[in-house]
């Protein structure tokens, strides 16, 4: 579905939106329009909910009038059954020529706009559409300080802000209101959850039982309406579960699965895959990925109208949505972003513990852990350690990356405290540490062929952002306590959004809707009521969903602790990329005019060195696909 609209203030542009609306589909106002185009037959999920006056389009709605003189208060009271989950939401006051515009809580529909004080509003869910609309009213102009942003490795994770790479167009913010008067806008946010309600719940059963009953729902209102179906499925736990929620509901529709065989080590799950397709009955897909790079990136680019965000090649995707759409089946369900919202609960259990100080049930919580883990990418033996020897290596190593957090915030003698009251109760020797610390830190000071911190050139200005809600993680916390400030955090990341957004634009593309069961606002909200010792649950993390699924899943997946690594098969491609993308990196080309030539060959070299470590390969390989990625998309101007 793409969605566009035009309002103007002034009327010198009367004449420029009988231009636009002439040739569209479109609920016509004295001083604009909106227009809907149906990309996907049966789109309930994104479904518009467009209120102009007392009317929606397409039928007339009974309103009573203290709703639409707040309409915040009336829109929280709409139910997803009426507005459709995912929904965008236009309120329109013609009488007083004011927009509200209400993006859905998880921005899975993407919201652009631009707003010209005194002039007009413009706004779609396509940004090479809202371009479009503006036409000669807005020259594109690079936002230069978000360009900064998308260069830089410890930006790329983030929350979300509603800047975009175009300077003067904007996203409105998950989950809140942005309402247009003639000369200014504000913002606020409508989300409002509530975790204390699931507070009577107690037992890991229980807790369970409840994520089932949420679960069921939200994977029943996406296939809803539909007897073909397709799911990706990666072997993970969450693409796991959502194909066979699907089966469970009933043995009635026709499943088609996609797993894509990288023929990369440390992604291969084939073995995973196999369970559940054994496990459920579908008609199951292998897919070879495309090594066109450069040509499905060049191809997204122009989808999106921005440059491509997703850490894996356009390829990878272009190859799932192709083999998806030579099937019968419309929509085409995926597991994003199921970690965020479920949480895992291992780090925050062990981390709640230790601000507690409960020594011994840390050490406990911490060796059912080092029981589970595979540290084999360190030590090749590791399968034959006694639990004993797993469980030091482990406490050493994650205790490790605790210290290194906390050298920067810690005086230096609050940082002794804290380390020896560390080493005393867990009865850890404080040489290791200090050793390892200090070996550490002659890397950082000798190696030579370490990864730049950044490639972007002394003078591209990362200061230069357009921030109308400069923290969207805490804006919709709003009145909750701090603890669930990482819950939002986790949730309202530049990747998910970025995800999110690009899926979009991609299934409008394609014709085929891609749907997410784990962005359910009651899934979402029940798991932040979680207790981490449920979720931590007994050292597998996800324990609540694990326990929902007890029965659905196989339980070789059910109880999976590893996941897929695609660092190996994201190197190969962004090499492959290098290589064919050498016309966008010619002297000549605009991309340097935010890159470091030295630092990006640097990147170069060693994404191409096979003696290097998968952290050297993913901060090199961000460097090397950003720059080209950002190329393609400069290629325009």
């Amino acid at each position: 579905m793409i969605a566009d609209g035009f309002i103007y203030f002034n009327d010198a542009f009367a004449s420029y939106n009988k231009e636009l609306g002439k040739n569209v589909d479109s609920l016509v106002f004295s001083n604009g329009f909106i227009s809907v185009e149906e990309t996907v037959a049966g789109e309930s999920e994104y479904r518009p909910y467009l209120i102009c006056g007392r009317t929606e389009l397409g039928k007339v709605i009974s309103l009573k009038s203290d709703y639409i003189d707040d309409f915040s208060s009336f829109y929280a009271k709409v139910s997803d059954a009426e507005k459709g989950r995912y929904s965008l939401s236009v309120f329109y006051d013609e009488k007083d020529r004011q927009v509200s515009l209400v993006r859905d809580a998880f921005g899975v529909v993407p919201l652009y706009y631009h707003h010209l004080p005194g002039k007009f509003l413009a706004f779609s869910t396509d940004l090479n559409s809202l371009i479009s609309i503006c036409g000669r009213y807005y020259v594109p102009e690079v936002n230069s300080g978000h360009v900064a942003k998308f260069l830089t490795f410890s930006e790329a994770n983030g929350t979300v802000t509603q800047e975009t790479f175009y300077s003067g167009i904007n996203t409105v913010a998950c989950g809140h209101i942005t309402t247009f008067t003639c000369d200014n806008s504000f913002t606020e946010p409508y989300l409002k959850l509530n975790p204390n309600r699931w507070t009577y719940l107690s037992t890991v059963t229980e807790y369970g039982k409840v994520f089932q009953d949420l679960f069921k729902k939200s994977v029943e209102m996406a296939v809803t309406g539909f007897d073909v179906v397709g799911s990706h499925l990666s072997g993970g736990l969450d693409s796991s579960s959502i194909i066979c929620e699907v089966r469970h509901l009933g043995a009635e529709k026709e499943i088609h699965s996609f797993y894509v065989e990288t023929k990369t080590r440390l992604a291969n799950e084939g073995k995973y895959v196999d369970k559940v397709v054994e496990h459920i009955g579908c008609c199951h897909h292998e897919i070879q990925p495309s090594e066109s790079d450069l040509d499905k990136l060049i191809l997204h680019t122009s989808i999106y109208g921005h440059p491509e965000c997703m850490i894996l090649s356009s390829a990878k995707h272009n190859s799932i949505l192709e083999a998806a759409i030579n099937t019968k089946s419309k929509i085409l369900l995926i597991g994003h972003d199921g970690d965020s919202i479920i949480g895992h609960g291992i780090d925050e259990y062990l981390g709640e513990l230790l601000a507690e100080e409960k020594w011994d049930l840390l050490s406990e919580a911490m060796r059912e852990r080092s029981g589970l883990v595979s540290l084999k990418y360190l030590y090749t033996n590791w399968e034959s350690f006694s639990a004993d020897k797993k469980y030091s290596i482990f406490i050493r190593n994650y205790f490790y990356k605790v210290l290194a957090g906390k050298f920067h915030v810690l005086t230096g003698f609050d940082f002794i405290i804290y380390l020896n009251k560390i080493c005393k109760n867990l009865d850890i020797p404080v040489g290791y540490f200090v050793q390892r610390g200090f070996k550490t830190l002659l890397g950082k000071l000798f190696f030579r062929n370490k990864v730049p911190n950044s490639i972007l050139n002394k003078e591209c200005d990362l200061s230069n952002g357009n921030y109308k809600i400069p923290d969207l993680a805490t804006s919709l916390r709003g009145t909750l306590s701090h603890q669930y400030q990482f819950n939002f955090e986790d949730v309202y990341s530049k990747p998910a959004i970025e995800i999110s957004e690009q899926y979009y634009a991609l299934g409008n593309y394609y014709g085929i809707s891609l749907r997410f069961p784990f962005y359910d606002r009651h899934l979402y909200e029940f798991s932040m009521s979680v207790p981490m010792s449920v979720k931590f649950g007994k050292g597998y993390g996800r324990g609540h969903l694990r326990e929902g699924m007890r029965d659905v899943l196989p339980e070789e997946i059910r109880l999976r602790t590893n996941k897929a690594n695609f660092i190996l098969y994201s190197r190969l491609a962004t090499l492959r990329l290098l290589s064919q993308g050498e016309a966008y990196l010619e002297d000549s080309c605009l991309v340097w005019k935010y890159v470091d030539k030295r630092k990006f060959r640097l990147s170069c070299e060693l994404l191409a060195n096979n003696n290097q470590s998968n952290e050297v390969y993913t901060r090199a390989g961000f460097y090397v696909f950003r720059t080209i990625a950002l190329s393609v998309w400069l290629d325009k101007f």
